[in-house]
Parts: C-alpha cells; structure tokens; sequence
C-alpha cells in the first residue's frame, strides 16, 4: 500500500514537472520577457515555476486569480511582449468565464500578449472563450493536456460585431521525446489575411451626390471630380485595402454637423463603433485621438481665399530716384556743376557781352544737355566745342544707364500681394463669400485673435444672403475682380485653370483659412481592423498606389508662366510724381514771371 502511494506522489510530481516544462517551452517559443499565470497548485508549484522561468531570462508571476485582482494591472503593457497562461482544469467555468470577459473588456488580445490557456477538452475550452476584442492579431492558443503529449489549437476571430466566427485550427504538439512542435511558422496576418467578405462599415462627408445616384457609384465617378474630391479619394483608397484583405465597404454618408460638436459625426460615430472606417481623410487632435486611431496621412488639405490682388494705390515716390545711390545722386550733381563752370570758361572766347549771361549760357546748356534737350546756342571756338561735345557725352552715358534700369526695373517689378493673413483680408475692401462646407463655423469660431478679427470685421458685416456661393459662381466673381472667395483648394484650381488666362492667374492671391495640412483616414481606437488598416495602407504608399490616387484626384495648383506676362500698363498712381514736379515747375516759372514784372 505504501509503495502505491509513493509510485502516485512521484507520477504527480513527474507530470507537474512535464505542465512546467510545457508552459517553459511555450513561452521562450514566443520570446516573451514577462509572464502572468494562474496555475493549479500555485501555492506549491509557483516558487518552482518562477525559478525556472527566472533560468531563461523571464520574469514571472504566478497567482491564484480571482475577482477582486485587476487584471487590467497585471496586463499593463504598451512596449514589450507578455505572456499569460491560464490553467482552467482546477477552476470552476464561471470563474473563468469572468477572467476572459474582463480581458476583452479592457482589450487584453492584442498583438503584444500571448496567451496560453491549458485544459482537458477543446469544446469546454472554447466554450467559455469570450472573442469579443479578439483580431486579425490575437496570439491565443489552447493547449489540450494528457499524460503522454499536448496539442495546441490556435484561436482567433477576425471581428466578432461584425459577423466574424471564431476559427480554430491545429497549431503544433508538445511531447517529452521531442519538445515543443509548432507546425505553424508564418506570421498571423499572412494566415489570417483572408476575411471572407465580412461587411466594414465607412461614412464620410458628401455634399453633392445626386438623388438618382448610388452612393458607391458616385464615389467612383471621375467625371464629377470637383465635387466631394477628398471622399472620394478616401473611398478609392479604402477599397484597395479591401482587395488586400477580402472584405466588403459598405459605405455611408453624413450631410450635417452640430454647431457644438467639435470632432463632428463621422468621428463620434467612429468612437461608438457604429462604423469601422472614416470615409475622408480628417485634421489629427488630441481630443480626437482619445476615441480614433490614424493608421495613415495620405492627405495633403487646404482651404483658402482666393482672390485677384488689388491694383496697388501706393504713390512710388522714389522709383525715379532709385535707378542711381544717393552717393552717385551726390557725385553727379556735384560733376555736373563742376562741367557747367569748366564750360563757363570756355565760353570766354565766344562773343559773349556780360560774365552774367556767360553762366547763364553754361548753365542752360549743360542742364538741358543732361535732360536730352536742344540748345540754341551754338559755340564757335574749339574749346567750347570740345566742352560742348563731352557734356553731351557724359549726359548721354547717364540718361542711357537711368533708362536703362527704369526699364529693367519695370519689367521684372514683383507684384506685391497681400499678406497670408485673414486679418489682411478683413482690413481690405474686397467682398467676401464661401462655399457653404460643413465645417466652416468650426474654423471661423476658432479662438485666435486673427480669426476672430476677420469674423467680426469682414464676416459679420456681409449680409447673410450673400455669404454662401456655389463654387462655380464664385470663381466667375473672383474672375471679375474685388472679389475673395473661400473653399478647398482641391475644388478652386481645376475651376481657375479652366476659366482664368495666365495673366490673371499671375494676378491670384491666395489667404488661408486653413493651412496646408496632413489630414488622417482613422479606424476607432482598439478596434479589429487596426493592423490591417496600417498593413493595407502602409502597402498603397510602397507600392506606390496612393501616390497614383493622390494624382488622379487631388487638383494641380495653376501656375503663373512669369516668361509669357507683358508689361502692365502705367497707372495713375505711378504717375503722380512727375505730375506734382510738372506743377512746382509751372508755379516756379510764374513766380519768376511775377518777379521779373515787379522788377520792370
């Protein structure tokens, strides 16, 4: 009798010795670092077992679970493998059933745990597994343990909210001969890959899909790229990533948004799960990141004002005084009275009567010289002939280099636009209107003291009949001229280059309201289909697909061809300093009249 009872403590001892070794294997298998387990016997086996993990490099916690411990806590983990063993033969299914449940529920399957679940039968295994959070990613194996050997089954379930089933299939077995034999070598996507068709929903942002239209159908439709240009790229993109994976969009559309919901429909629906894909791509927020996840940027965003630059109505004042330095301004005024009293001496020879009129002479002649005018005085001596031919010269080298640059200056004059700032813009005198996008008031009512200038002193003061055109009647009024006019970038340029000639596209001045930006596409936060949408996307960008979508329905900007503008005309304003020296010369003249009366 006692010999029976020495044989059945040491066959125990030799199969717990076995589970050990198995649950050693499984996990160094897996290269985790950490493990949590709830293991029969802990109180016995638990020192032994954490020994021999503590061997491998492992750091391990086995306990006795039950509901008052978190497990939440024991699971805590963003940057490193863990594992986790469970042995449900000594445990009653309700326990279990609980552990597994409050493991989905704080989203415990991801890709960075591993879970070994030990038990005597497969069906009673699988009937307590709670697949709620499982993924394309869940690492979950169930070990079926006998004396002789084990057999692993891998779990998974690709979406169980929508319609996904819960697959198993034989993964390996363990036994004391051999070890540890996984018979399954690639990584989870490539064998999961394939979703059967299963139905994700996508909503987006759609304002011009005609009635008689189905929805997919008009996200396709290249003919009408202008209109709901960013869902449909989105859209685009999305379906490639669903012939990856083998899943069906079915696509949704939303046409309002709340004045008081900041992150708009599409996002909150996203965050209640009620659909898997954002159908646009959308501005990346640290509100919004509390209920979404980005997987990708492949959108380049921006809305403006666009507008003809205004005439400019400053006075140049000094266009006629900068083709020279003041320092050469200085030296050829200063050589000018320097030859105008060499010739003066000159003139010596010449019949003339008084020194007086002598100077006079000299001085006309060699101001008038300089101004490319004629004299009617003509010298007759050599040397006042020599003076008179090299005041001409000088005086033609000077007019040719002053010109010269006026010319030079005129033709590549930059055109001086208005500020990129919408506090420009309301400091201006141009109307103003938008396309009416959905998100307007979201960006009009932002905080910043710009923004709040242009809303109160440009927008708030046009009539509200006239704030809201159709993207094709406000290009026509920006083409007319004193008109701003406010939508997407990607819907103003196709219509610009098809209606405005280059001149006027030169002309264009461009305010932002929203600056360009990366916008995100985003699947809810935690949800299944995260690594097949950073998988699926990060794919499109290699192989260069969404680089082709992002050609085919993002606008090009219209470029203005500097080679190809002529010379704009002189306007009033240009003209006003030679108009005011015209008149103090007259008013000088008739001074002088007035004076050489008085002195008769």
């Amino acid at each position: 009798m006692r010999f029976f009872l020495l044989l059945s403590l040491l066959l125990v001892k030799k199969i717990r010795t076995d589970e050990n070794k198995i649950i050693i294997d499984y996990f160094i298998y897996k290269k985790v670092s950490s493990v949590v387990g709830f293991h029969c016997n802990w109180e016995k086996n638990a020192v032994q077992l954490i020994k021999l993990f503590n061997t491998y490099g492992i750091t391990a916690m086995v306990i006795n679970w039950n509901a008052s411990i978190s497990v939440s806590k024991l699971f805590n983990n963003l940057h490193w493998k863990l594992g986790g063993f469970v042995d449900m033969r000594c445990r009653q299914e309700n326990d279990i059933k609980y552990l597994f449940k409050e493991a989905s529920k704080e989203e415990l399957f991801k890709n960075l745990n591993t879970w070994l679940v030990l038990s005597k039968n497969l069906t009673q295994a699988l009937k307590v597994v709670n697949d709620t959070s499982f993924s394309i990613t869940t690492d979950f194996m169930i070990g079926i343990l006998d004396y002789k050997k084990i057999l692993f089954y891998d779990v998974y379930n690709h979406c169980k909210y929508r319609g996904g089933i819960l697959n198993v299939s034989f993964a390996g077995n363990w036994n004391k001969n051999i070890g540890l034999n996984i018979s399954i070598t690639k990584e989870s996507i490539s064998r999961r890959w394939n979703f059967h068709g299963m139905i994700l929903k996508m909503t987006g942002l759609i304002n011009y899909r005609p009635k008689d239209k189905q929805l997919a159908e008009y996200l396709q439709d290249y003919s009408t790229k202008t209109l709901d240009t960013i869902g449909k790229f989105g859209y685009a993109l999305w379906l490639h990533v669903s012939e990856i994976f083998n899943f069906t969009i079915e696509a949704g559309e939303f046409t309002e948004w709340m004045p008081n919901d900041t992150n708009g429909p599409m996002i909150s629906a996203l965050g209640r799960r009620e659909i898997d894909l954002a159908g646009i791509p959308a501005s990346v927020t640290d509100d919004r990141l509390n209920y979404v996840f980005p997987p990708a940027t492949p959108w380049l965003f921006s809305a403006c004002f666009v507008f003809r630059n205004p005439e400019s109505k400053n006075i140049k004042v000094n266009q006629f005084l900068s083709p020279f330095s003041t320092e050469c301004w200085y030296l050829t005024a200063i050589m000018t009275l320097l030859v105008s009293v060499l010739f003066s001496i000159t003139l010596t020879l010449e019949n003339i009567a008084t020194c007086l009129e002598r100077y006079k002479i000299s001085l006309l002649t060699t101001y008038g010289t300089i101004c490319q005018q004629g004299s009617e005085f003509c010298p007759e001596s050599p040397a006042s002939r020599i003076g008179f031919l090299t005041i001409g010269i000088f005086s033609l080298l000077t007019f040719n280099f002053y010109s010269a640059y006026l010319v030079s200056a005129r033709l590549n004059e930059p055109m001086i636009k208005m500020n990129d700032s919408l506090y420009s813009l309301s400091k201006s005198n141009l109307k103003v209107a938008s396309e009416p996008l959905i998100y307007l008031n979201f960006y009009l009512k932002r905080d910043d003291w710009e923004t709040k200038k242009f809303y109160n002193n440009k927008w708030l003061t046009t009539p509200e009949s006239e704030r809201f055109l159709l993207p094709e009647e406000g290009i026509n009024k920006v083409f007319e001229g004193d008109f701003a006019y406010h939508s997407e970038t990607d819907i103003l340029y196709p219509y610009i280059e098809k209606l405005f000639d280059n001149q006027r596209i030169c002309e264009l001045t461009t305010v932002h309201m929203v600056h360009p930006r990366l916008l995100a596409l985003y699947v809810s936060k935690g949800s299944p289909f995260t690594e097949i949408t950073k998988i699926g996307l990060a794919k499109l960008y290699d192989m260069g697909i969404r680089h082709r979508q992002l050609k085919r329905w993002a606008a090009r900007e219209p470029q203005c061809q500097k080679e190809l503008l002529g010379v704009s005309s002189i306007n009033i304003y240009e003209t006003i300093p030679t108009l005011l020296l015209l008149n103090c010369g007259v008013l000088f003249s008739f001074l002088i009249l007035l004076v050489e009366i008085l002195l008769k």
